[in-house]
């Protein structure tokens, strides 16, 4: 087993390795076709590809291995062999998390533990869901509810009001214990993905109180995160009716729908279930 950086030239292999398990790894893509981030792929003894690691810009690291559950003792040694050598590549630079699918991200978590000595602060179990279905028909409060709303794509222009729902969003929903809020690196990403057209919003007579972020895309997926209501509004249907607008719109045009949920919200669930969404497989994000 050998690790190695792989230049841009490389990537179109990368994409094939992965093209397979595509909805599993769509935040992996996505910082993959960004080219803003470092690419590694593992290679076995045929020098075929068995794995991809890409480490951004922010400490966030995104593994997928193929087939862990299929590999022998012996061979997984061998990869973990490989990934310590990954580690040591990584050096001092700041490891913010581990994000994917479940199974490589704790087969990284273990290969860091060996290699860095680093523990995780925290983690969090999502599950992964995938819109399978057409959403459950409006009922009598959804059809009354959006007859006041409006759904407009947020501008940089309106990111001050945003960003109040944005912070609201990630300490009740992505700020895990022991950790501190990082007001500039949330504006930098929540400018980014303003830029891009990637933040939709629900306003309420005028007023902003649902959101939902495009998080990442792939060739063929579209995943969204940062879905949030303001707590005083909650009960009108606004998510549902944002997701379903939302979804429609990338559905129409050929993409797939896909998101990750914590295990423990069980609201949020039972709403992706109603928009038609069913789970897929398991996420996690170990926090360093």
């Amino acid at each position: 087993m050998k690790i190695s950086l792989v230049s841009d030239k490389g990537l179109e292999e990368v994409k094939r390795f992965l093209r397979p398990n595509e909805r599993k790894c769509v935040p992996l893509i996505f910082r993959m076709d960004e080219k803003k981030s470092e690419v590694y792929v593992l290679r076995d003894e045929s020098d075929k590809i068995c794995g991809v690691i890409v480490f951004s810009r922010f400490g966030h690291l995104l593994p997928y291995f193929s087939n862990l559950s299929s590999l022998s003792e012996k061979q997984k040694n061998q990869i973990m062999l490989a990934l310590a050598e990954f580690c040591n590549l990584l050096g001092d630079r700041k490891l913010f998390c581990i994000v994917g699918e479940r199974k490589s991200a704790e087969f990284m978590e273990s290969a860091v533990l060996s290699g860095l000595s680093k523990h995780p602060m925290n983690f969090v179990h999502y599950n992964l869901m995938e819109k399978t279905q057409p959403s459950v028909f409006c009922t009598k409060k959804e059809l009354e509810a959006a007859k006041n709303v409006e759904i407009v794509v947020g501008t940089l222009e309106m990111r001050s009001e945003i960003f109040e729902l944005q912070k609201a969003y990630e300490l009740e929903e992505v700020i895990v214990q022991g950790a501190v809020f990082d007001e500039d690196a949330s504006r930098i990403l929540l400018n980014q993905a303003l830029s891009k057209g990637l933040v939709y919003l629900l306003k309420a007579d005028g007023k902003i109180v649902s959101k939902l972020t495009v998080n990442a895309k792939s060739d063929n997926y579209v995943q969204f995160g940062g879905i949030f209501t303001r707590p005083e509004f909650r009960g009108n249907r606004f998510a549902k009716i944002l997701l379903d607008y939302v979804a429609g719109k990338y559905i129409n045009s050929g993409k797939k729908i896909s998101l990750f949920v914590k295990k423990s919200n069980e609201p949020a669930k039972k709403l992706y279930a109603r928009c038609g969404f069913e789970q897929i497989g398991e996420f996690k994000i170990c926090y360093y």
